[in-house]
């Protein structure tokens, strides 16, 4: 597994400053916000898309049409979306349990479901799904099913079926984790309990979430694809959601997510940041993650064919998402005092 660097922000001088202003922020408030206003929303429509896309699913396979294809196809569309906006807010349980793997681990290991399919000795059952890789049974993995060449045959073999209806039912149910363990198991009051500027308070968590996501986009969802973080060689096939072509629609959804941990609640953290910082940086942020949205939105959801025939505007892009990333692991993490953590989703 590759680790990026950790970027120690933390220095004697800036944690001195920031403890000395924060005592005037109403932080209780703050995490309380945090907790109800913007993390719970985001886990209820991760919770609410999984349901959606086996309903959908399980549509298409009872009546194989290019209609009812289209729904399931778009119904994946809307629960990638989800887990994209939730991102930003995958530490804590979520990280320990690896929800963010079973849901989100990419790419698709098209092999081992093709495997699985075509060997009638292998009997597909609940169990047996349990026990695949997440590189075979997560939304990279309903995406191949829904979208790659073969899913143009209709209607779907048997084996092709149930693989399906099993990886979708298996996802369904981790889709809904989050959401348990924020608000069922405690995870959510254990977050809002969590003052300071330690490993493990809310301030640290939230921000290395943010971080992390930041640093993926900017240096593997983008950087790759366009030869930044591999010696300038051009990989456009390694962009995230190939099949789908919609790389560039759940970038939009990882900016989305960022603005809403920055700017929803009250207070929020755009509040927060600013009442600890004397510079333009906060404001600078986001009116870069706007500018990241909008372009994101005039590319259209494939990057592939972006990189192609828009290159300059994705380098645009990937240019917002490298002040993005920089400004919330240098400014915003030595303001707050806190430690960069390494990120472990690399998604290989």
């Amino acid at each position: 597994m590759k680790r990026f660097p950790s970027l120690l922000a933390m220095t004697s001088l800036c944690f001195l400053f920031a403890c000395s202003k924060q005592d005037s922020f109403d932080k209780t408030a703050l995490l309380q916000a945090w907790q109800t206003e913007v993390i719970a929303p985001a886990w209820q429509e991760v919770a609410a898309q999984g349901p959606n896309l086996a309903t959908k699913v399980n549509l298409f396979l009872a009546q194989p049409s290019n209609a009812s294809l289209t729904d399931a196809r778009e119904a994946w569309r809307q629960a990638a979306r989800a887990w994209g906006a939730a991102e930003p807010f995958v530490f804590g349980e979520m990280k320990s349990q690896y929800l963010h793997w079973s849901i989100g681990r990419s790419p698709a290991n098209s092999s081992s479901i093709e495997a699985s399919i075509s060997d009638s000795s292998r009997t597909l059952d609940s169990l047996y799904m349990r026990q695949q890789s997440s590189y075979a049974k997560s939304l990279s993995a309903i995406e191949y099913l829904l979208f790659a060449d073969s899913s143009q045959q209709l209607p779907f073999s048997a084996r092709r079926a149930d693989y399906l209806r099993l990886a979708v039912q298996h996802l369904a149910l981790e889709m809904q984790k989050p959401q348990d363990i924020w608000e069922n198991q405690g995870e959510g009051q254990r977050f809002a309990a969590a003052e300071g500027y330690e490993l493990g308070s809310a301030i640290s968590e939230l921000s290395n979430g943010m971080i992390n996501l930041a640093q993926e986009i900017s240096r593997k969802k983008l950087g790759k694809p366009l030869g930044k973080e591999n010696d300038g060689i051009f990989l456009p096939e390694s962009v995230e959601h190939p099949d789908a072509h919609f790389s560039i629609g759940l970038l939009k959804a990882n900016f989305e997510g960022l603005e809403d941990a920055f700017l929803l609640g009250r207070p929020n953290l755009q509040a927060y940041w600013e009442s600890e910082s004397s510079n333009e940086v906060p404001a600078q942020f986001l009116a870069n993650l706007r500018a990241a949205i909008s372009l994101c939105e005039s590319l259209g959801d494939d990057l592939q064919a972006a990189l192609q025939n828009q290159p300059d505007q994705v380098e645009a892009l990937y240019d917002l998402s490298r002040a993005i990333y920089l400004a919330l692991s240098n400014d915003m993490a030595a303001v707050f005092g806190i430690t960069v953590l390494p990120s472990d989703n690399d998604g290989d």
